[in-house]
């Protein structure tokens, strides 16, 4: 009998294991944007697509480890948890400790521990160093609080932008120099470039291929032009700073770790410089809670756009942010100028503010399995040349949309996204625009909001923002949405979801052999949790 039913529970779990698999690949429609995607990459051709699976901590091969540094614990440092003081000076002993030390865990129990109140200098707290680990003991209401009573000021009261973050994580060097020009032309989705000297190089190190051309506007924008207000296309012309590791040197040819996702002519003036990150920062199971009670109104003051902004990382490569709760905030999390950062398992909540998510300036930002009830001015949201980024079951409000916020971002995912689509969310200074360069992609985005019509990603008058370069729209589903499909590369499937059904999970999978185990893990129990 024993053996009987052992039999019966093996049928079952193949059975549950045949519908898990059946629901990933025949999600919908087979995708020709797909097809031609296996096929470009097996001949080694230029594909449609570019890869976006070159996103998340160490791009996605292995899992976020759990580190067995030195723990350092908070209240060890004068830090009281629930005492309704200050704990700022504490938390930063303890990470300052753990910087001396070489690594550390920066251990927080259980209770609400304070950011800044409103009697303390509200100084900013900062990581400068690598292997430093923020851990609490859970999100929830029942485990650890980190709390910003105060808001900050700016730092130029003439830029509303200049408000800091209060947790600042960045490299103490963030300058770039020149090593060496590229002498050659090379195609988007390509490994390798030649230079005209690899001195000063070596295998293992990252740098910023790097560009500023005013000769490099018109192929840049084609089949369009500039008009008049875009005048930073006019002194500075396009520019490109695309971060990467040398995989190999090979005479004077050098190969990436990581695609291009643009194409590079050698004519404009291309250059590599030198790029420096600090690596292997985590923070988790924390909930950051501020104290953003106002009416939101966009640019009304510093106060409404970044008084109470949260966690900022800046040159950092190769770190995390997952299991945290963020509450209450004016901008919960910037990743800017940065490669293969993870953002995974995040709530956003509390009242409405002006960013919830923003990547700029870095290569492979993944932000996954995030649902935002705040409806923030800008949704998941890119800019200032960044590179390669990913939102991947990422949900929003309807009564919000994604942002590209100037300063050209380019190769931009929206995977299984969820929220609405409407005009006048994309930001950045009209001196700036385009708001986005190209390949924005949208995949099985599923659209929540009104109806709209004819949506136009590149609105001719002069003063228009929303100007995406021929965005990549396939699987769109949801709420009726129609576009101006003139100004797109590719509408694919309009209306009816697609399969595959995460470009992002699929291209990871041709590329390593399979889904890693820990991102299905990962995505299981997100999903039971909504």
């Amino acid at each position: 009998m024993r053996y009987i039913v052992l039999i019966q529970l093996a049928t079952v779990a193949l059975r549950l294991l045949f519908i898990i698999s059946c629901a990933s690949i025949c999600y919908g429609v087979p995708s020709a944007t797909w097809q031609d995607f296996e096929v470009a990459r097996n001949a080694g051709t230029e594909p449609i697509l570019p890869d976006f699976s070159y996103a998340g901590y160490h791009y996605s091969e292995i899992p976020i480890p759990t580190p067995s540094h030195k723990v350092f614990e908070v209240c060890d440092f004068g830090a009281v948890p629930n005492d309704g003081l200050s704990d700022r000076d504490a938390i930063q002993a303890a990470i300052d400790a753990a910087s001396h030390h070489g690594s550390g865990i920066i251990q927080f129990p259980k209770g609400r521990f304070h950011l800044n109140t409103l009697d303390d200098a509200s100084m900013p707290i900062k990581i400068s160093s690598s292997d430093i680990i923020l851990r609490g003991s859970g999100e929830s209401t029942e485990g650890t609080e980190l709390y910003m009573e105060k808001y900050l000021d700016p730092e130029d009261p003439e830029k509303m932008y200049s408000t800091p973050f209060i947790l600042k994580i960045a490299s103490p060097n963030n300058k770039e120099s020149f090593i060496t020009r590229v002498i050659k032309s090379a195609t988007r989705e390509t490994f390798t470039l030649t230079v005209a000297s690899t001195d000063g190089l070596k295998v293992g190190q990252r740098i910023t291929l790097y560009l500023k051309s005013t000769d490099a506007v018109e192929e840049a924008l084609a089949p369009y032009s500039a008009p008049a207000p875009w005048t930073r296309l006019q002194t500075d012309g396009i520019v490109v700073k695309e971060r990467h590791i040398i995989d190999s040197i090979q005479g004077n040819q050098i190969t990436f770790r990581e695609p291009l996702h643009t194409s590079v002519n050698a004519a404009h003036g291309w250059e590599i410089r030198s790029y420096n990150v600090i690596e292997e920062i985590g923070i988790e199971d924390i909930h950051f809670v501020g104290n953003w009670k106002g009416d939101f109104i966009h640019h009304r003051s510093a106060i409404d756009d970044g008084g109470w902004s949260g966690v900022k990382m800046e040159n950092v490569a190769n770190s995390w942010i997952r299991r945290c709760t963020f509450t209450d905030w004016n901008y919960c999390i910037a990743v800017r100028s940065s490669a293969g950062v993870s953002v995974l398992q995040v709530t956003i909540q509390g009242n409405k503010g002006h960013y919830s998510a923003h990547s700029r300036g870095g290569y492979g930002t993944l932000f996954g399995l995030i649902r935002d009830t705040t409806a923030s001015f800008h949704g998941p949201s890119v800019g200032y040349q960044s590179v390669g980024t990913v939102y991947w079951n990422y949900k929003y409000e309807a009564s919000t949309t994604w942002d590209a916020h100037s300063g050209l971002p380019y190769a931009t995912l929206l995977d299984c996204v969820e929220g609405g689509i409407m005009y006048g969310r994309s930001g950045g200074p009209l001196v700036g625009l385009p708001n986005h360069w190209r390949h924005f992609v949208m995949w099985n985005f599923k659209h929540t909001g009104p109806t709209q019509t004819n949506y136009d990603f590149w609105r001719e008058e002069d003063k228009k923002r929303d100007r995406y370069l021929r965005p990549i729209i396939v699987g769109l589903h949801g709420h009726r949405t129609s576009f101006n499909e003139a100004n797109l590369q590719l509408i694919e499937s309009h209306g009816t979801a697609v399969s595959p059904r995460s470009l992002f999970e699929s291209q990871l999978s041709l590329r390593v052999g399979q889904v890693p185990d820990f991102l299905q893990v990962m995505k299981q129990q997100w999903d039971s949790q909504q």
